[in-house]
């Protein structure tokens, strides 16, 4: 009961990794997209290069999230293992 703040979910967790995988979805399909384009600069322009410049930034911070949502996980389960003792490393939420 007194760990049950600690056990309980993260809040924006599911935020963060649903903007994790929206960004990296639509950063790694753009990288492609960007690329293809790229190819034949003579028609586009300069709509290939940018394309791809924003894909990038878009997969990096889908990236970024993923690593600070993991992050916190870990700190939340230390946290939790060490308020509650080591028999809480053996449960399932955890």
């Amino acid at each position: 009961m007194l760990l049950q703040h600690f056990l309980g979910p993260i809040p924006a967790s599911r935020l963060f990794a649903a903007g994790a995988y929206a960004g990296t979805c639509l950063g790694g399909v753009g990288v492609l997209a960007g690329a293809l384009l790229s190819v034949d600069p003579e028609e586009l322009g300069a709509t290939g290069p940018i394309m791809l410049g924003v894909s990038l930034v878009l997969t990096a911070v889908g990236t970024v999230l993923f690593i600070v949502r993991w992050r916190r996980i870990k700190r939340q389960r230390a946290l939790a293992i060490e308020l509650g003792g080591e028999r809480l490393a053996y449960l399932g939420n955890l």
